[in-house]
């Protein structure tokens, strides 16, 4: 059993996460921490962490897996035991941004050379060599379709599991660092990236920004129970209601 502590292990905190058991983690530069009824756990390099963490991820199965900040490779806590993995076990040797799920509950790593699957007891990798824009993946999504989404630091890259397809700036997109993605209940699929945001209907791209009243760099992208969507903004937060955006503020 994990000793009890009194304070987070450190005060930057990057993320917070809600488990299904009701726990919350916390993403700090010193470590991952779990907060419950029962007090507060916290874990670092003496219990097998490499580093500080910026995410953290809750799969299907229940494990979490966390990413460490200036250094290679995640990790894997499974019922309180921790498994790292790193370049030497086949994952690329690059800044990992974040882990994410697709539906079939492979386990995706998102890094600087490549988004990594894993497969068994081995990784395989999407980067520039299998046609990817750019090895940079900083966001992944599964659509309902099976198609899988990536967004890239130069584009978006669609792969139905034996090619891939790119679309760019001339495309529609409003900028090519891709930064987020959501595919709503309608089917439509929302794109975050450096200069605007864009909705794709499977045909075109529709861009919406500033003049819209959305700020451009829209870091997080939610759906409400009423079909409106949400936007994480360095402006505010913001909701589209299907017709026009409302801006949230300090000032609200």
């Amino acid at each position: 059993t994990k000793a009890q502590h009194t304070a987070l292990p450190h005060s930057a905190v990057h993320q917070a996460l809600r488990d299904r058991e009701g726990a919350m983690w916390f993403a700090t530069m010193g470590g991952a921490s779990r907060l419950d009824e029962t007090g507060l756990v916290v874990y670092t390099e003496e219990d097998g962490l490499t580093g500080g963490v910026h995410h953290l991820r809750r799969t299907q199965e229940g494990d979490l897996w966390i990413a460490h900040n200036d250094t290679t490779g995640v990790t894997r806590l499974r019922r309180g035991e921790m498994t790292t993995w790193t370049d030497r076990d086949g994952l690329p040797e690059a800044k990992v941004y974040r882990v994410d799920q697709d539906t079939q509950g492979r386990v995706w790593v998102l890094t600087g050379d490549g988004a990594a699957r894993m497969d068994g007891d081995h990784w395989s990798i999407l980067d520039v060599g299998a046609g990817l824009p750019q090895d940079q993946v900083l966001a992944l999504l599964q659509a309902r379709n099976g198609d899988l989404w990536l967004g890239t630091g130069r584009g978006l890259a669609r792969w139905d599991g034996s090619q891939i397809e790119v679309f760019a700036t001339e495309d529609g997109l409003p900028g090519d660092e891709v930064l987020d993605l959501l595919e709503t209940r309608n089917g439509d699929l929302w794109i975050s990236a450096e200069s605007g945001v864009a909705r794709f209907d499977g045909e075109s791209f529709e861009v919406f920004d500033d003049e819209d009243g959305l700020p451009r760099y829209v870091l997080d992208m939610h759906e409400d129970a009423e079909g409106g969507i949400w936007f994480a903004t360095h402006g505010g937060v913001v909701r589209y209601d299907g017709d026009s955006f409302t801006r949230y503020t300090m000032d609200d």
